[in-house]
């Protein structure tokens, strides 16, 4: 496994357990980008996107100068936010969001922006939206303090095209003799005739030629709060999450992951300690 220089926390992220009775060794700040997602997997230049972008307070103590930035990759970009829990943000404005708000314990705050994907985008279209705590503060779990989204840019000037599927399940780690994700460990999976039962699922829809896939991608029985992080397999592990859970939660995001030449990608699991299960459909692919 290769971090390419990342640090990667090892701090029990208790926070997130956090209730009016308190409780011993908690974080004191934990300051997370939860959301931040278009809900596309391809757009087209000139289309109109919104992005939502949700950050919150999972520390044990109330946060206040903390930095929201989101340098959208779109043109004529507005955005409005919304505070929950007592947190306060700047209720609108214009362009990139670079946003000083406070965040109570369990305090939330939620932007909506829109805007328009260049007429000259190509490739992929990535947003990242990040959290960054006032000086004098210190954040232990600096692993989900931003999320970046992904999506192919298509249309008829692309080199790559994309082509849906019904969804069609690769991996499913639940009570077919295929080991739950462990904790700071990373996995590759083949997506090309990978482990058929009872050790996985596999879909013979993908072609050998594929690029990219298009994925829902599924935690649940986590053991401790966390994320996972897919990527091309042999690549560094990025710093940026697919999916952030707490412990005991099943949630789930859209993701496209690019593959390495024998068309694999990797995963990576960060939570401090213990277990989750992976479940990952595949929608479609790009070539």
């Amino acid at each position: 496994m290769r971090h390419c220089g990342e640090v990667v926390s090892c701090v029990s992220d208790k926070g997130y357990y956090y209730d009016s009775f308190g409780c011993a060794g908690c974080a004191s700040y934990d300051l997370k980008v939860k959301t931040n997602d278009d809900g596309l997997a391809i757009v087209v230049p000139g289309e109109v996107l919104t992005y939502t972008i949700e950050v919150v307070n999972f520390g044990i103590t109330a946060v206040a100068g903390a930095r929201v930035l989101d340098p959208f990759p779109l043109q004529a970009v507005v955005w409005t936010c919304v505070g929950d829990g007592g947190a306060s943000c700047t209720g609108s404005g214009s362009g990139d969001i670079s946003d000083t708000v406070t965040l109570p314990v369990g305090g939330r705050v939620t932007y909506t922006a829109t805007g328009t994907v260049p007429l000259v985008a190509a490739g992929t279209l990535s947003n990242t939206a990040s959290v960054t705590a006032p000086q004098g503060v210190t954040d232990p779990d600096l692993g989900n303090n931003s999320i970046t989204d992904v999506d192919v840019v298509g249309g008829p000037q692309e080199a790559l095209g994309f082509f849906t599927l019904a969804p069609c399940r690769l991996v499913d780690t639940r009570g077919h003799n295929w080991p739950p994700l462990w904790a700071q460990h990373t996995r590759a999976f083949p997506v090309i005739d990978p482990y058929p039962y009872p050790y996985g699922a596999y879909c013979d829809t993908i072609p050998s030629d594929a690029k990219a896939l298009s994925l829902n991608v599924a935690v649940t029985e986590p053991t401790s709060a966390g994320n996972v992080r897919l990527f091309p397999a042999g690549q560094c592990v990025p710093n940026v999450s697919t999916v952030n859970y707490q412990a005991g939660e099943t949630r789930s995001s859209n993701a496209v992951v690019p593959l390495n030449a024998s068309a694999e990608f990797s995963i990576f699991d960060g939570q401090p300690t213990g277990t989750v299960h992976l479940i990952i459909d595949v929608t479609g692919y790009f070539r």
